[in-house]
């Protein structure tokens, strides 16, 4: 299953790639990351490893990950597995597009049809054309985040 969203956001290319790559970043704009820890000592980029803990219907569970593709200011990519269920592996990929004093953010949640029962499939895809139940979108934070980081810059 694929899930796509995109956002266009008043920044440069360059100051939405910190909201990406930075762990506590990351979880300014998705609620959903309890905790990111980078594993080993490698400093962040290609083959870049890490753990990263979800929250979801009241459960917390830990994945590992790795940046299978990093192009500052275009491309990240995030390959994630659970480690106690081998078979689920999700993929996150970043696009950014700059469009003139600002840049087109896409985000592609690719995971196995497995990980979501059947009659449930629609529904998830449903909420994520829709948006959350409550509250602002996740990429809508994010955009909400990185406007005001570039406002505040400029005025300093």
């Amino acid at each position: 299953m694929r899930l796509t969203e995109s956002v266009t956001i008043q920044a440069p290319a360059e100051t939405v790639w910190f909201f990406l790559d930075d762990p506590d970043l990351v979880k300014a704009w998705n609620p959903k990351v309890i905790a990111w820890e980078p594993l080993g000592n490698t400093p962040r980029g290609p083959g870049f490893t890490f753990r990263i803990q979800y929250g979801m219907r009241g459960r917390q569970s830990w994945w590992e990950g790795r940046f299978s593709e990093y192009r500052p200011h275009t491309r990240l990519v995030w390959d994630l597995h659970d480690p106690a269920k081998p078979d689920h592996r999700t993929q996150l990929s970043y696009e950014l597009e700059p469009r003139g004093n600002a840049v087109r953010l896409t985000q592609h949640i690719d995971f196995p049809d497995a990980m979501i029962p059947l009659p449930f499939r629609w529904l998830v895809k449903l909420i994520f054309k829709t948006g959350k139940p409550r509250g602002e979108r996740y990429l809508a934070t994010l955009k909400r985040l990185a406007e005001e980081q570039e406002q505040s810059g400029k005025r300093g």
